[in-house]
């Protein structure tokens, strides 16, 4: 059986305070309906206060994706994605679609209902140009100015990362963790089947209660086998 950590430490990766045992234990990961997805990069690793190897190298990784976004122009942005209605409501649902032109956009929105309507109250013309918004050079400065304020944050996270280093790794100790007492079960047999064990299980139950250690001692009685299950919350 596994032992229960007596110790928190710091992630390489998110800076979270896990348990340790020996190394960080799972973390980062969502449940959905019963299944574990995903987990942070720095579980099962070392924590920060005894080792930095794996907070270095992503500071590394960090910075050199950030050095390539910071230096992409516009003529490095070959396709966009736009999204136009797919029926006749102005609030319907969109659908993504991945263009690489000016002239996929306006094919896209001309053959669309939501641009039908539009031409039957305004008239013939390029929706697109009328609408306003799917420009296919003003979206690629948009997906640009995105990806260079991306890289701003990278940078900025390495930065607090390499910080945070600086100050845990080898300067403090783990965290002690507070003890947490499991909680006592135990099942008292039928009286009518094993008499001097349901007799030495009351008398454990009282004794229980007695000894003051116990937020509560609870019993609870299998209607089918005549037993009693005893929970027992320490304090």
């Amino acid at each position: 059986m596994k032992n229960k950590a007596t110790h928190n430490g710091t992630c390489q990766c998110c800076g979270n305070s896990q348990a340790v045992n020996p190394n960080l234990s799972n973390h980062g990961y969502t449940v959905d309906f019963g299944y574990f997805h995903g987990t942070c990069r720095g579980a099962n690793a070392q924590p920060l206060e005894e080792s930095r190897d794996l907070s270095d190298q992503l500071v590394l990784e960090l910075r050199a994706e950030a050095t390539r976004l910071a230096a992409l122009s516009t003529e490095d942005i070959k396709t966009i994605t736009i999204k136009v209605n797919n029926n006749r409501f102005r609030n319907a649902i969109e659908a993504t679609e991945t263009v690489s032109s000016q002239e996929d956009i306006d094919l896209l929105c001309e053959t669309h209902e939501h641009a039908k309507l539009f031409k039957l109250k305004y008239g013939e013309g390029s929706y697109s140009a009328k609408w306003g918004g799917n420009n296919f050079a003003d979206k690629v400065k948009a997906q640009l100015d995105q990806l260079h304020r991306q890289a701003k944050f990278m940078n900025a996270h390495a930065l607090g990362m390499e910080q945070r280093a600086n100050l845990i790794t080898g300067k403090k100790a783990l965290d002690l963790r507070e003890v947490v007492k499991d909680k006592v079960r135990f099942t008292i047999p039928n009286r009518n089947r094993n008499k001097e064990g349901a007799k030495a299980g009351w008398a454990k139950v009282a004794e229980m209660k007695e000894s003051g250690e116990y937020l509560r001692v609870t019993t609870r009685r299998d209607g089918y086998t005549g037993t009693h299950n005893v929970t027992a919350t320490p304090k």
